[in-house]
């Protein structure tokens, strides 16, 4: 997913009081949605800038003498491909004058990531073309980075380790409604407004509700990481479209359930909150958390997930098919990176295969671009991006002339807990919330526990 970079940037350049944009349902997923949450926005560039391992100090990409968000931003532009390193050198403190000053007093950055109405994407025979446009924004403060030593341990943390009040944490509805963690009750309601818009569903807690308690605890952990890698005492999570309404009956079963884990969150070996990931639905397994320095809990586990069990409970199916010639996959890529794609043949293998994988999900494709004398492959989710697929888990199953037939299994990054599998694993066969957490955070090969 990321470019093959070595300098990387810790959480610590995140901005005071982080935004984070979600929709619970996207049905295409825009140029650099790196969470697949169907938006591009700072969480996205968090992905990529956290967790990367204790190598953490971003160098001076830009030499403007001043390690900041600039170079974060060159950063974000090498793991989209829009900038190659060998480009990084012709690079001085006068790329500074491509950001323009807001009246906001921010600086908006001329590389928006901007999906545009290509010829390549609305040729496609079988879907609509959607345009999203999303700009991203950089503080102009200076931000010091700060070097941190942490000793890990492999025993596992006691109960209590992690505050929960460090900071505050808020979200704020569509409707203007704003949920905090001020009270427990608040805490409460915060996080069952996320649980209803992220798989609120009734059929979800046909015969069991801890797929909701799973979901609960998942997004308070993440929460509190975000919060933990913030610079800043607040924490804005900004999602969903349905407010929370305690006089609807399945709302207030969410509400229960959330009551029923408040406060518990999954912590390391230091008593820090985890990255939580969670997605929509896993192609038969999870994938590695895709840094520099995997993560012990982000690691690829199976997931119970089969197409009539996906529709038992309200999917649309675990595969969704669309078609497309190689020209028009190798033009929508190449607008989507900026560059010219070529394509490697291979005998017996289809125009579009997978040169190497994670499970079911590519890693690195067949296309390519140039840069310099060497080959930059194309990865399956900057084909997913570029064609607004579902997942990065991609198979050629029918060619007809020029023409493609791909299948696509999943729908997420595939990264931490599938909450689709969560479901099948509390209904089907009557797992509880830690079991359910522990399967998908690799519990047993991982130094984490549950806090409360």
């Amino acid at each position: 997913m990321f470019h093959p970079i070595k300098r990387i940037v810790s959480g610590a350049l995140a901005c005071a009081v982080l935004t984070v944009c979600c929709t619970a349902a996207a049905n295409t997923t825009p140029k650099g949605d790196i969470n697949g949450d169907g938006v591009v926005n700072s969480f996205d560039q968090r992905l990529l800038l956290q967790e990367q391992g204790t190598a953490s100090t971003l160098s001076d990409l830009n030499a403007d003498g001043t390690v900041d968000m600039q170079d974060a931003d060159l950063l974000w532009q090498l793991s989209l491909g829009a900038l190659s390193e060998d480009e990084l050198p012709t690079l001085s403190s006068s790329s500074s004058t491509e950001s323009t000053p807001s009246s906001s007093g921010e600086t908006t950055t001329s590389h928006s990531t901007s999906t545009s109405n290509t010829t390549a994407t609305t040729a496609k025979p079988t879907t609509t073309t959607t345009t999203t446009t999303t700009t991203k924004t950089t503080t102009t403060t200076k931000t010091t980075t700060t070097t941190t030593t942490t000793t890990t341990t492999t025993t596992k943390p006691t109960a209590g380790t992690t505050s929960p009040g460090k900071a505050t944490l808020f979200v704020r509805c569509s409707d203007g409604t704003v949920y905090d963690n001020a009270t427990s009750q608040n805490l409460q309601k915060l996080l069952a407004y996320i649980v209803k818009n992220e798989m609120g569903t009734a059929k979800f807690a046909l015969y069991s509700n801890e797929a909701w308690k799973a979901q609960t605890v998942a997004a308070y952990t993440h929460l509190l990481y975000s919060l933990e890698h913030s610079s800043g005492s607040t924490y804005t999570y900004r999602f969903g479209s349905k407010p929370l309404d305690l006089t609807n009956s399945n709302d207030k079963k969410i509400y229960e359930a959330a009551g029923e884990v408040l406060g518990v969150r999954m912590v390391d070996a230091g008593g820090n909150a985890i990255c939580s990931y969670y997605f929509g639905s896993a192609a038969g397994s999870t994938r590695n958390s895709q840094t520099v320095t995997q993560l012990d809990y982000i690691q690829p586990v199976d997931s119970p997930e089969t197409d009539a069990l996906c529709k038992k409970y309200g999917y649309s199916g675990l595969y969704s098919t669309v078609t497309y010639t190689l020209a028009e996959i190798k033009q929508a890529v190449g607008n989507y990176i900026s560059r010219e794609i070529l394509a490697e043949t291979k005998s017996g293998k289809a125009p579009l295969y997978a040169r190497s994988m994670t499970g079911n999900y590519i890693d690195k494709s067949n296309l390519y671009y140039k840069s310099g004398s060497s080959k930059v492959y194309i990865t399956g989710r900057q084909i997913r991006e570029a064609l607004g697929l579902r997942s990065a888990s991609i198979t050629v199953t029918k060619t007809s002339g020029s023409t493609m037939t791909l299948q696509v299994m999943g729908h997420g990054h595939g990264m931490g807990m599938s909450q689709t599998g969560a479901v099948i694993y509390a209904n089907e066969h009557g797992w509880g919330y830690q079991k359910i957490l522990k399967h998908y955070f690799n519990y047993e090969n991982s130094s984490w526990s549950f806090a409360d």
